[in-house]
């Protein structure tokens, strides 16, 4: 039986609706690991952030021994501009 995970990630952002994905599986929102981090075991993980009206982020991250913080604000898609015909 593999050990349990002693390391992780603690999220800190905006929004907090934002649905957070660990090596392409959903692991829950961005609010939901603010009080409490989302424990992973030591490796390199590729974590997405997706939220509706907001640009995806991607990163690549190493996670050990301890929880990390990971702070990201996703960027807002604009408004398209009115055209007149």
């Amino acid at each position: 039986m593999p050990a349990p995970p002693t390391g992780g990630l603690r999220f800190a952002g905006e929004p907090l609706d934002a649905r957070v994905y660990i090596n392409e599986k959903l692991s829950g929102t961005l609010g939901l690991f603010v009080d409490r981090p989302l424990l992973l075991r030591p490796g390199t993980y590729r974590v997405k952030l997706v939220a509706d009206g907001f640009y995806p982020e991607y990163r690549e991250i190493e996670v050990g021994q301890e929880i990390v913080p990971f702070t990201i604000t996703l960027t807002a898609v604009p408004e398209p501009l009115g055209v007149e015909l």
